[in-house]
């Protein structure tokens, strides 16, 4: 670097004179290097410039210009549109039955779990009753003094 190396040319310069015969000659030449190295760089230098991005080019797209009096492209954009159409209703049809069928599914889900839950209870309050008999029936064969067996039972807890 040129700017490093020119104050060290400049101290060297000012040392010249003031050192030996032996040292000065190897100081002009370590001089004489310096400048040539110097000059090479300061003449290869390029100004510093900013890089430059180039945009990005839009698309140029070319506007589709049809005549009043082009029946041809009228009937197709016609049929294009009433195809659009049609088909939009058949998707709407076709969804509507999708989702009737969905809740037909459901309702028939439902009904099912609706019978094994009174299924389900039907069971339980046969076990409930037939426990309740057995009960009894123990408790009719039960003497007085086991009766009172169970009740200090009870009351010590």
């Amino acid at each position: 670097y040129p700017e490093m190396f020119g104050m060290v040319l400049q101290t060297l310069q000012n040392v010249v004179h003031a050192v030996p015969s032996v040292l000065a000659k190897r100081c002009k030449a370590l001089m004489a290097e310096i400048e040539r190295i110097t000059d090479v760089v300061r003449s290869q230098r390029r100004p510093i410039t900013m890089r430059v991005r180039r945009p990005i080019p839009l698309k140029l797209l070319e506007p589709l210009i049809t005549l009043p009096g082009d029946a041809k492209e009228k009937r197709a954009n016609r049929t294009k549109r009433e195809e659009k159409k049609e088909y939009r209703r058949h998707l709407k049809a076709a969804v509507k039955a999708i989702r009737g069928d969905a809740r037909y599914l459901q309702q028939a889900r439902e009904a099912e779990a609706a019978k094994d839950d009174e299924i389900r209870t039907a069971k339980y309050n046969s076990l409930v009753s037939d426990l309740q008999e057995q009960r009894h029936m123990v408790g009719q064969y039960e003497t007085p003094w086991s009766k009172k067996l169970v009740k200090l039972q009870r009351e010590k807890m």
